[in-house]
This record gives C-alpha cells, sequence and structure tokens, in this order.
C-alpha cells in the first residue's frame, strides 16, 4: 500500500520548516525559469539531468535496474547509462519546460509549433485546406 502523506497539521516543526523551503526554491525555480529564453531551456535541462542522473544514486540505481529487466542482455552496461541518463535529461526538460508555460501567448507559440500532415487532416475531416487553423 502506498505511504500516505501526513496532514499539515500532524506534520512536526521541523517538517514545516522543510517544506516551506522546498516550496520557496519550487517557486525561485519557477520564476527565473520563465525569465529564461525558450532556446536556452534544452541545454539547461540537459545540465540539470545529467548531474541528478550522475548525483542521485537511488534513482540511477532504479532506473538502470529497470532498464535490465525491459533489455536484458540485447544492451550493454553503457547503452543502458545512456538511455537512464537521457531519460533523467528528458524529464529535467519537460519540467522546466512546463514552469516556461506561462510566457505562451499567440505570437510565441507559433515559432515554436510545426504542424505537419495539417491538410492531410483537414481534407479527411472534409475542411477546406484554405482556411486557417484557429489558436
Amino acid at each position: 500500500m502506498a505511504k500516505k502523506f501526513p496532514k499539515w497539521e500532524e506534520l512536526g516543526p521541523a517538517d514545516r520548516v522543510r517544506c516551506r523551503i522546498e516550496r520557496a526554491g519550487l517557486e525561485f525555480a519557477a520564476w527565473l525559469v520563465q525569465r529564461l529564453p525558450w532556446s536556452a531551456l534544452r541545454g539547461l535541462a540537459w545540465l540539470i539531468g545529467g548531474l541528478v542522473y550522475r548525483f542521485d544514486k537511488r534513482g540511477r540505481t532504479v532506473a538502470l535496474d529497470n532498464l535490465r529487466m525491459v533489455f536484458g542482455a540485447e544492451k550493454s552496461e553503457a547503452e543502458l547509462e545512456r538511455i537512464a541518463c537521457d531519460s533523467h535529461r528528458q524529464f529535467a526538460r519537460s519540467m522546466l519546460e512546463l514552469f516556461w508555460v506561462p510566457n505562451l501567448r499567440r505570437e510565441t507559440y507559433r515559432g515554436l509549433v510545426e504542424l505537419e500532415g495539417y491538410e492531410k487532416a483537414r481534407a479527411a475531416c472534409g475542411l477546406s485546406s484554405s482556411a486557417r487553423p484557429t489558436p
């Protein structure tokens, strides 16, 4: 059975302080990421994900154990480590992009999104291909 998180009232003073510090750190990280250009997120995520992979022994062990169960002897240890590290990097990128989402506006998302197969989809729905998509 999953571990039950205690209610705020059930936390001791030290845990309450820790929770407040964690929340402040998370809010600062979100604030900071929102001030970065979109183009900087990929490199930052690559760095953060790689550092987390390197220093989070427990997370690295779980990732590698799971990959060993999936791939068995099909992949070398070096390949498994690359996949696990890339997974950490992709997760970091997803989180940074989620923090950055409040910056999306009509004028910014059009430069970030590329539509493929739009004409085919419109034709399959019986719609005119000359109509513009509505945001």
